[in-house]
């Protein structure tokens, strides 16, 4: 996603665009691993106080991603990156260990909004 402009309302939050508002679910999942926790904290805390406004945009968006308007997307995209990082936070308050026993970058995700085969 290389345009960064949100919905009115959430201009503060497109300085996160670039770098988090990613189309992918492995997309999300790599930026987690290979980002510091200083990084993931400071986005974290940056969208903390937003969430409740960003599902509240959202929900009245058909649940396909494809179907959002481009700046919708980019609002679900960060939405998406703040779910795949929050658990960091609120299960260990660290970086989980757990993709040390395998290759991230192997892993093959079904495409969002469609039943995996």
């Amino acid at each position: 996603m290389t345009d960064t402009t949100l919905p009115p309302g959430f201009e503060a939050l497109e300085p996160l665009v670039h770098a988090w508002a990613l189309p992918t679910e492995q997309a999300r999942m790599l930026k987690r691993i290979e980002t510091s926790m200083g990084e993931i904290n400071a986005f974290y805390k940056a969208l903390t106080p937003r969430m409740a406004d960003l599902l509240r945009h959202l929900e009245d968006y058909p649940a396909e991603f494809s179907a959002l308007p481009a700046p919708a997307q980019r609002l679900a995209a960060l939405g998406m990156s703040y779910m795949e990082c929050s658990r960091i936070f609120e299960m260990w308050n660290s970086q989980d260990v757990h993709h040390d026993n395998f290759a991230p970058r192997r892993l093959g995700f079904a495409p969002l909004g469609r039943p995996a085969l």
